[in-house]
């Protein structure tokens, strides 16, 4: 009868370890119903290509020790470009992004981000993006992609996410 309860006890305690930590990782699959990006104006201006965006997050769950990067991408079938992205730290990693920024400066601490931002789940944030890229002919029917790679404390990427926010740009 031991025996009996010790197996039932020990596949209960088995069933939970697998339920919990798979529960645990649904808010960061599915952070592309929680970011949403707005193409308010993309267009050509001589020799260079203006991107006018507006990039809002909401009740995103990156943790304590990491670092989401949302990088928009124009790609064709040969050619792709990747813009500087908008990076969202967790609690610690932004502390350590601050003491970055004062002992050895803004180039040092945030590289080539176009923004360097604190997750704050509970706040709606809107971050305009502005850019101007050097324009080139394979551009005219390129797709527009969001990025969006989560980094461990190392910097190394855990899991890497794609959403394609349009096939073909329409590009005069």
């Amino acid at each position: 009868m031991k025996t009996f309860i010790y197996i039932c006890l020990y596949i209960c305690l088995l069933v939970i370890g697998l339920v919990l930590p798979a529960g645990a990782q649904v808010p960061i699959q599915s952070y592309r119903g929680q970011v949403s990006v707005k193409q308010n104006r993309i267009e050509r201006e001589g020799n260079s290509l203006r991107l006018d965006l507006t990039i809002s997050v909401c009740g995103l769950s990156v943790g304590r020790y990491q670092t989401l990067s949302l990088m928009p991408m124009l790609r064709s079938d040969r050619d792709s470009v990747v813009m500087a992205p908008v990076v969202l730290n967790g609690v610690n990693k932004q502390k350590m992004f601050d003491r970055t920024l004062v002992f050895e400066g803004k180039k040092a601490a945030d590289g080539d981000a176009y923004t360097v931002i604190k997750n704050t789940p509970e706040l709606i944030r809107e971050i305009p993006y502005e850019l101007s890229i050097p324009y080139q002919p394979w551009m005219k029917n390129a797709a527009l992609i969001l990025v969006g790679e989560l980094d461990n404390y190392e910097g190394a990427p855990l899991r890497t996410f794609v959403n394609v926010l349009t096939e073909h740009l329409d590009i005069p």
